[in-house]
């Protein structure tokens, strides 16, 4: 079940893993469920990544080279509701 956690799946679905494990004899339909529930968490989280990357790469792109004092990377970072419209 290392390979599991490798996976990147949660430590209470590891535990249901290895129950299902224990009972050859059930369904894999549960197993299935399993990894197609973890499916749609990693499509989340790649969704959300790609939202982070594209908020970092505009706040880059709109660097203008000045002073701290006119940072879009600090104005970005200190004030969330600049990232809102990216996270839509």
């Amino acid at each position: 079940m290392r390979h599991s956690r490798e996976l990147g799946f949660s430590l209470d679905a590891i535990r249901g893993l290895i129950d299902l494990a224990q009972h050859p004899e059930r369904t894999c339909a549960d197993a299935d469920r399993f990894a197609a529930d973890h499916s749609r968490d990693v499509e989340a989280k790649i969704e959300q990544l790609t939202r982070l990357k594209r908020e970092l790469e505009r706040m880059i792109d709109h660097c203008a080279g000045g002073t701290v004092g006119t940072c879009r990377a600090i104005e970005t970072l200190a004030d969330h509701t600049l990232c809102e419209g990216a996270n839509a």
